[in-house]
């Protein structure tokens, strides 16, 4: 499948490097909230895995890149699960302009499944779910985003 301007192919580092411009542009400092994580992004679909810093420094929002590894990275902790759990999520937010139900972060994150939490350690771990609301509406930006098109 092939993408136009108002397509934008997921999982890819043009999508998250996307998301970052648009939560940066979109949110104002009351809506997004002080937040210090570096968070690592980890995307498994049947042939591959995706991964994918991100790193929120007070009220700001930086794209570390697309990673073989999260070695040497300084990513805290990592959400990881499958591509399939994440697209549904995006899709979810381009229709509603936030993820609803069981499609929000914290109802894919807090049982452990289908999206994991996996932390340096146990303050790493809960600093995902401390900053929790301000990682929705980082996702949420996606709303504003081209059409995802899942690759």
């Amino acid at each position: 499948m092939t993408t136009t301007e108002t397509e934008i192919k997921f999982p890819t580092a043009e999508f998250f490097e996307q998301l970052v411009i648009s939560a940066n542009k979109t949110l104002s400092d009351k809506t997004l909230g002080f937040a210090i994580l570096k968070l690592g992004i980890e995307i498994v679909s049947p042939n591959s895995i995706n991964r994918y810093v991100i790193d929120f420094d007070g009220y700001e929002i930086n794209f570390g890149g697309q990673v073989e590894s999260f070695d040497n990275t300084e990513v805290e902790a990592v959400v990881t699960g499958p591509q399939s759990s994440y697209f549904d999520m995006f899709k979810d937010i381009q229709q509603n302009s936030m993820a609803t139900g069981s499609n929000t972060f914290n109802a894919l994150t807090m049982a452990g499944f289908p999206l994991n939490v996996q932390g340096e350690d146990q303050v790493a771990t809960d600093k995902v779910f401390r900053f929790a609301e301000t990682i929705q509406h980082f996702l949420d930006s996606a709303h504003q985003m081209p059409t995802i098109v899942e690759q």
